[in-house]
């Protein structure tokens, strides 16, 4: 299966950052062998620790607060982020790309991170 991008040029690099742009999109940053890497991604995703959900591509667009609009302040994401960061920075161990490119990458302590690519 053709993939458009090298997977294993994540392999023994260390995430140390996540944050979101303005328009949504999702930036991974990477440092270690190529430093640094920036993984942008506008497609699903989900991140675990030891088995249990910390991050989805939902909770940018869901409240904390549903009795207030939804606002950079009031954005789950922004809010949960702050668990993912407690656990960085951690290194990459695994990566793999499914045949239809979805990635998945696992660290050293336990974290996975699943990203769904939406078209081929």
């Amino acid at each position: 299966m053709f993939s458009a991008y090298c997977p294993d040029l994540l392999l023994g690099q260390c995430l140390t950052d996540v944050a979101r742009t303005p328009d949504f999109i999702v930036r991974w940053t990477f440092s270690g062998r190529t430093s640094p890497y920036i993984l942008q991604t506008y497609c699903g995703f989900r991140v675990t620790h030891e088995g249990e959900t910390i991050l989805t591509q939902r909770m940018l667009y869901t409240r904390t607060d549903f009795d207030e609009p939804l606002t950079d302040a009031n954005r789950r994401f922004d809010h949960d982020v702050v668990r993912l960061t407690s656990l960085l920075p951690v290194k990459i161990v695994s990566v793999k790309c499914s045949n239809t490119n979805d990635l998945i990458l696992c660290a050293e302590n336990h974290l996975r991170i699943e990203i769904f690519a939406d078209a081929p």
